[in-house]
């Protein structure tokens, strides 16, 4: 079940948007963690929920405005902080930034602002993708030779 990213949403207003990034997520490789589509019927819904925040990488909310008054919402949160986990907020841009007031986490993070769900899907992708991409010096190799990585040519001295 270790899913790298959990998609924070409030049910009704997020989660298209949430079943579309997901999608996006995983044709890049990534799997998320929705729970409509991850908990089982019969599952404990909160126990699930509670372990896959705890093993997630990254932390995405999906903030609407049923979202900012969702105590839920605001649960998941507030657990992701105390796991210390890296919390990416994705705010409508209906959603006025003085509104944040109700999720105080959220207010004072920097955040990808979004229209529509393509929008969210390529910024919430370009962001993880920045924060995963790893710099290599690469010494002693003689100019113009093939530089592979993981099986991968990705280049020429």
């Amino acid at each position: 079940m270790n899913k790298k990213v959990f998609i924070c949403y409030e049910t009704t207003t997020g989660l298209g948007y949430a079943k579309h990034l997901r999608e996006a997520l995983r044709k890049m490789d990534r799997s998320a963690f929705v729970a409509d589509e991850d908990i089982k019927k019969g599952e404990i819904w909160r126990e699930i929920i509670d372990k896959s925040i705890k093993e997630c990488k990254y932390f995405l909310v999906i903030v609407t405005f049923p979202a900012l008054k969702s105590e839920e919402v605001e649960r998941e949160i507030n657990l992701a902080q105390s796991f210390n986990k890296t919390i990416i907020p994705c705010k409508e841009k209906q959603v006025y930034r003085s509104w944040l007031s109700y999720l105080p986490v959220i207010s004072e993070l920097n955040q990808i602002e979004f229209e529509d769900k393509n929008e969210l899907a390529n910024k919430v992708i370009s962001e993880i993708l920045k924060r995963e991409t790893v710099k290599i010096t690469i010494e002693s190799v003689p100019p113009g030779a093939d530089v592979y990585i993981n099986g991968r040519k990705v280049g020429r001295t």
